[in-house]
This record gives structure tokens, sequence and C-alpha cells, in this order.
């Protein structure tokens, strides 16, 4: 994102539109104002928010939107199965004095271990990240009064369902939404939030790669694993994960600029990168 926008670098600019995804995800959300049908847009405020699968470089986004964005839940328990992942999110998006996050591997989440964090009431907003039929269902049996449950994952197969309670549709008005993708007054408000720093969108980023290698980690991308890839057209260089890069000192120098420093982490790889030449 250009200096004159408030970025610190032109690759914040490519994540602009995974956080408008989010954004629109967290407008979809709806509660009922009490004694009527009329609807009530986002996530309830100081409410208990559960994500599920969360620990993707969206489900980041999400964490970090959740816990910095202009609505923020009391209570978020984030899940995952990947250990890494879930290590990874822990150290970088800790609670925050409005927001109590917990992150429990997905493994040892069970319903009534969720429902005990949630104080046995249940969440009041559900975002599913991983399409996954147990995974809903479980969601589905986790909502509160009023909850709302969001499917964020785009499942491939269009025959894809799940069961989930209609007793509570009915008695406890429970719903669900499905959002894909953001529209432009989410893109703005994604661009006013990375203006401000309130959401680090450098976080997601964790392999840098030269324009040569784009097409093989496109192809490659569950080997290569992480979160987002950032591409240097300028640059040749292969896929490289910050633990492995050539670049001195690059294990540290990551540490140190991660969400904070972008724009040295730029001007360090345009240095000892090589350039792209033509024969």
């Amino acid at each position: 994102m250009p200096a004159h926008l408030g970025g610190d670098t032109w690759f914040e600019g490519s994540l602009v539109e995974p956080l408008s995804c989010v954004i629109g995800a967290f407008n979809a959300n709806y509660h009922l104002q009490e004694g009527s049908y009329n609807h009530v847009m986002g996530i309830r405020p100081q409410g208990r928010t559960l994500i599920l699968g969360g620990t993707g470089p969206m489900g980041l986004l999400a964490i970090d939107y959740a816990l910095h964005g202009p609505i923020n839940p009391s209570l978020l328990v984030v899940t995952d199965t990947n250990k890494p992942k879930l290590s990874y999110a822990r150290r970088h998006y800790p609670s925050e004095p409005q927001t109590l996050i917990h992150y429990l591997d997905g493994h040892e989440a069970s319903r009534d271990t969720l429902l005990a964090l949630s104080g046995g009431h249940g969440f009041d907003d559900i975002f599913v990240f991983v399409p996954n039929e147990q995974l809903i269902t479980l969601a589905s049996s986790l909502l509160a009064p009023d909850g709302c449950l969001n499917f964020f994952a785009g499942p491939q197969d269009k025959q894809f369902s799940a069961p989930i309670n209609f007793y509570d549709v009915h008695y406890a008005f429970t719903h669900y939404v499905g959002t894909s993708g953001g529209n432009t007054d989410d893109m703005r408000a994604a661009v006013a939030l990375m203006q401000a720093k309130k959401v680090q969108t450098a976080k997601v980023v964790t392999h840098i790669l030269g324009l040569n290698a784009a097409g093989e980690t496109t192809l490659d991308l569950p080997a290569v694993g992480g979160g987002k890839s950032w591409c240097i057209p300028e640059k040749p260089s292969r896929s490289r994960r910050w633990a492995r890069s050539p670049i001195p000192n690059w294990q540290r120098l990551w540490r140190v600029t991660m969400g904070s420093g972008p724009r040295r982490l730029k001007r360090i790889c345009w240095a000892h990168a090589e350039d792209i030449t033509h024969d």
C-alpha cells in the first residue's frame, strides 16, 4: 500500500482484499432486536465468539479483526488441529483488555469443553473456516439463543451439506449465513484499519518468493504450508520460509519486523535478493 495511503509497503495492498472478506463476514452476521423482527448487523458487542479451524491466513485475519476491529467480543475462542499454526496464532495474537482469547487444539475441543468456556451459555457468533460436516454440526450445537453461524469456508463439492439443529432454529432463533468475499465498503474499511495500524496484515505472510517461483508455488500450496506467500516480481528467488532464507540474519529479522516493520523487511529483501536478468 503506497505511503500516501498510510502504508509501509506495496505488498500490504495485496492483503486488502483478504481482509475485506473477513470484514464482510463479520458484517454479515446479525442478531435480533429484542421485541421486534429487526436485524442488528454485525457480531454481538462484548459477546462470545468462536472461530473453528481458524489459524490459516484468513483465520488469522479474523482473529486480528475480532481483537482490533470496531466491534469486539468479550470472549474469543479459536480452534485448529495444526499445532504449529495454533502456536503461531497464540504467540502473535494474545488477549486484549476488552477480549479474553483461548486457543484450543481441535482434537481436544469437545462440545463440553467449548460449552464450558462459554460459561454454559453457548456462543453468540461462530465462524467455521473449514468445510467439514462434523465441524458444522458441532458449531450448530454450540449456538446460544439468537446465535449466528457463519459458514466462511468455501466447499468445492456442490452437494456439500451437514446436519444442523432445526429445533434451535425454531425455538431459539438461531440463524445461519455464508459469505464469499467483501464489497467495496469492506475494502474501504480494510484500508482504513491498515492505515490506522490497527490490523497487522503482515503477520499472515510467512513466505517470500520471486516471480519465477510463483507458478510452482501456486501449484504446490498444500506442501508449502504456512500463511500467505509474498511474491516480489523484480526478484527471481525461489519460495523461502523465513527460517531457511539465505538472507543474513533472516530469522531474527523476520521476528523483529513481523507486523511492525514491513518497510524495513522489504528494504532488506531488495538489498540481498538477486534481480531478474534477461539472457
